[in-house]
């Protein structure tokens, strides 16, 4: 058995199922599918963002949110582009945030929302080498 990635594993499931249903958001009472081709194109386009910003290989990335649809792009997405998605829990303190972000020494933080990013302004001065919220 060789060695296999999640993103490989990815791209070939992208490449079986294509226009099948990846992933679903309710909005309003109802439900939209999202492809799995289209799965692929939005975490292709965070992972481009993500190295046009910056992001070298091995790199840490937190996110903050609930789970939802654009945590699972996310995700994939700072795969795909070689770095580490690291998840933090959308209902931790702003400490427990801050101690998560400074020991993963993470380059880049995704927040949810405005409650999310509240927390990332309790301790903003404390990690420079975060490059963009």
């Amino acid at each position: 058995m060789q060695p296999t990635t999640a993103p490989e594993v990815f791209r070939k499931t992208v490449k079986k199922y294509g226009d099948r249903v990846a992933l679903r958001r309710k909005e309003y009472g109802l439900w939209h599918d999202i492809s799995w081709n289209e799965y692929y194109r939005a975490a292709s386009k965070v992972g481009a963002a993500l190295i046009s910003m910056g992001l070298n290989p091995g790199d840490c990335v937190g996110i903050i949110g609930d789970n939802c649809p654009e945590w699972v792009i996310i995700d994939m997405g700072v795969q795909c582009a070689g770095g580490v998605a690291v998840g933090i829990y959308a209902t931790n303190a702003w400490q427990q945030v801050e101690y998560v972000i400074q020991n993963s020494e993470a380059k880049f933080f995704f927040v949810e929302n405005e409650e999310q990013l509240d927390k990332w302004l309790h301790f903003k001065d404390n990690v420079p080498h975060l490059k963009k919220v």
